[in-house]
């Protein structure tokens, strides 16, 4: 943060001529006077400003200041009459090439952003894939299991028969 300024923001009154209080913003390194704070602005009184002056935000950082020179500020900027943020203002005075370095940059990050579609894409359909392999071989087992079973329950049906007419059976077939 900048030193602090040694007068006043809104009435210019220096700290060095006159006796008076002031309230150093936290924000930036200007300060308001008591006699400016008390008539020209509306908020928060004196002492509940100066009870909580670790956490105070002067007017013009908060951009409710009325003095003359925030005033024109506001009027004159051509980002605030047509909503344009201040970081938008920033990038339109760079130079042209500085706005290709940000396209280059931008082109390069889509290209990568749309790589890494393409390869979950890719993941999905193979994923798709497998699961449908897997879904046909649990289908085959199901089958095979099923087919166990009746082969063990034909199996045990025979061990309640005598053995000589097991074998008969087996000679049979």
């Amino acid at each position: 943060m900048k030193p602090q300024t040694c007068c006043c923001h809104v009435c210019k009154t220096s700290l060095n001529q006159y006796k008076r209080e002031f309230l150093p913003c936290t924000q930036c390194n200007k300060i308001v006077c008591r006699n400016c704070f008390g008539t020209k602005f509306r908020g928060p009184s004196w002492d509940e400003s100066n009870a909580n002056r670790e956490l105070w935000i002067c007017p013009s950082c908060a951009g409710t200041c009325a003095c003359p020179r925030c005033k024109n500020k506001k009027a004159t900027s051509p980002s605030k009459s047509l909503g344009v943020s201040s970081e938008d203002m920033k990038l339109s005075r760079s130079s042209s090439s500085e706005c290709e370095l940000l396209e280059k940059k931008s082109s390069k990050a889509l290209k990568v952003m749309q790589s890494q579609l393409e390869e979950l894409i890719d993941t999905e359909r193979r994923c798709d894939t497998n699961i449908q392999a897997m879904e046909k071989m649990l289908e085959i087992m199901r089958r095979e299991k099923d087919e166990i079973a009746a082969e063990r329950a034909k199996l045990e049906s025979w061990t309640e028969i005598p053995m000589e007419q097991v074998i008969k059976a087996e000679v049979a077939n």
